[in-house]
């Protein structure tokens, strides 16, 4: 009987260290916080041969993300534009260095996942707070999270009204 006892007692012990090894993980809940993440000329990327003239404007992303939520929520902020905001863009998909192609070749009209036109501060230093719902399947949680999107900041000066006076990409930590 004694022999028994320590094989029942090795069986029970690798058991319970086993399953509490599979056990899956729920991250449902699970609110990512991103860094500051830089908007600069530096990032804006042309198409062809248009040529852009410097800018020395900077801005931030500032935001996290609720997985429990789908909420991509976010503070955009910038100064030293050569004209006032004219749009906030959120683009997708691209990686960092690349163009978000408009549909038919990407997913979005235009590259633009989220358009702003007003209710933001018209002047060439400002902020604007917005959100974006992630719903899984226009807007994909995993894209958002592998630093797929990019948001742009469009000013009334030429060429900038097209390309966007500066960018950066949303990416978490």
């Amino acid at each position: 009987m004694h022999q028994l006892k320590l094989p029942a007692l090795i069986c029970f012990l690798f058991s319970a260290l086993f399953f509490t090894a599979c056990k899956k993980e729920n991250n449902d809940n699970e609110i990512i916080e991103n860094a500051t993440m830089p908007l600069t000329r530096a990032q804006v990327v042309v198409p062809g041969a248009i040529v852009i003239p410097p800018s020395s404007a900077t801005g931030n992303i500032n935001g996290s993300y609720s997985r429990e939520r789908k909420l991509f929520s976010y503070t955009v902020t910038w100064t030293g534009l050569t004209a006032n905001p004219t749009a906030i863009h959120i683009h997708g998909i691209a990686d960092a260095g690349f163009i978000a192609l408009p549909a038919p070749l990407g997913p979005f009209t235009n590259g633009i996942l989220q358009s702003f036109t007003s209710g933001f501060q018209v002047a060439t230093t400002g902020s604007y707070s917005g959100s974006l719902y992630v719903d899984g399947i226009v807007v994909k949680e995993e894209h958002l999270l592998n630093g797929k999107y990019y948001m742009d900041i469009h000013t009334s000066a030429v060429p900038f009204s097209t390309t966007g006076e500066i960018r950066g990409q949303i990416v978490f930590n």
